[in-house]
């Protein structure tokens, strides 16, 4: 960032000195060789808030989350990763995983994605509402009454009665339900326990021999707008961390941050799902490809700045489509291009989930990686 002597950079959010460094590239994503911090441009309020506000909820609500889960990346923190079938779960889940196959219930229990690629269910408990339809509530392993009261409350079910609960079955002995689920449960949900000695409610026991079997499903995911924030802030520092002629405090993205803070203005201006294909070629044929995620920023010919992305691509089955996000006009009169890849290692190396490489734009031969657009 280019300042006079003895002047202070400027967050380009607020404006206030930019005394943060901040990972451009959310580090829930992983630790990558080579892809640096991003100095210079923000405050620490500003980053903490963004941290809270955006990379929070896409760590845990989105298809990455997903990938971050499957490949067990870890946090700057090490704790112990969410389940993303069950953040929130208390409010509903955000993802929701149906399996293609009839089910043998007279309802879609709830799924998630297994380390094997498997669909097997989750500790749920099932509830009647007024209009004779069954709903899951997903259990994390230890909730508590409290929880489970908020959780009904919430889904318009107090006072509906249990049909159906689905737990853990120890392999080497007969299917009990633990003693505190059936106390929480009662606890919170008044005439349980009478439904339970009356066998008015029935037991699924949750093993690889019954109701966790295996089959195809298919993975709904929200776009929401919190997600488009959170790609389209990836994008901008993107930007402002390859591209140093730029500072960020330029009015052109003045509507890009108003979006990325607050939310305000037409999302579809900002961040969608996208049909220019990334394609990354290696002339080594003997080098595998695994999962990857591509960036590129280009100002195109009405000098109008996009970012392309494609987060854990090639990470069967459920890869990420590329999108792209539109931060204003270029404040300069040129054609930017600049492409990097990022791979995504498993397991890590050295204690790095992968390696950031530039890549050179356009096709071209003698090297041993390509890149390329397309319109599919």
């Amino acid at each position: 960032m280019h300042t006079h002597e003895g002047e202070r950079a400027k967050c380009v959010y607020c404006h206030a000195p930019a005394d943060s460094e901040e990972d451009w590239f959310p580090r829930w994503m992983g630790k990558y060789k080579g892809i640096g911090l991003l100095k210079d441009r923000l405050c620490e309020k500003c980053n903490n808030a963004l941290g809270q506000d955006l990379d929070q909820v896409m760590s845990r609500q989105s298809g990455e989350a997903l990938n971050r889960w499957r490949f067990q990346i870890p946090g700057r923190k090490k704790k112990p990763l969410a389940n993303p079938f069950l953040y929130k779960a208390q409010e509903g889940p955000p993802m929701v995983l149906v399996a293609d196959e009839v089910d043998r219930h007279d309802f879609a229990p709830l799924r998630f994605l297994d380390e094997k690629g498997r669909a097997p269910c989750l500790r749920q408990i099932v509830i009647l509402n007024s209009a004779g339809k069954k709903i899951p509530i997903a259990l994390e392993e230890r909730f508590t009454a409290s929880w489970l009261r908020k959780a009904v409350a919430i889904r318009d079910l107090v006072g509906a009665p249990v049909t159906d609960i689905f737990w853990d079955a120890p392999d080497d002995e007969a299917f009990r339900l633990p003693k505190f689920v059936q106390v929480s449960i009662g606890d919170a949900i008044p005439g349980f326990q009478t439904d339970v000695a009356a066998e008015r409610v029935r037991m699924h026991a949750l093993d690889n021999r019954g109701e966790q079997r295996e089959g195809s499903a298919s993975l709904s995911v929200i776009f929401s707008p919190v997600y488009r924030r959170a790609l389209a802030k990836i994008a901008f520092h993107y930007l402002l961390m390859f591209d140093r002629n730029i500072t960020g405090l330029e009015p052109e993205f003045d509507s890009v941050k108003r979006f990325i803070r607050e939310g305000s203005g037409n999302r579809d201006d900002f961040a969608v799902y996208h049909s220019r294909e990334f394609v990354v070629e290696r002339r080594d044929a003997k080098k595998t490809m695994g999962p990857r995620h591509y960036l590129y920023a280009e100002s195109d010919r009405k000098n109008q700045l996009n970012v392309y992305l494609r987060l854990f691509s090639r990470c069967d089955p459920f890869s990420m489509p590329p999108m792209r996000v539109t931060l204003g006009k270029d404040p300069f009169v040129r054609r930017l291009h600049r492409a990097h890849v990022i791979t995504v290692l498993s397991p890590r190396k050295s204690g790095f989930d992968g390696e950031l490489i530039q890549l050179r734009t356009g096709r071209f031969y003698g090297s041993d990686v390509a890149f390329d657009m397309r319109t599919l």
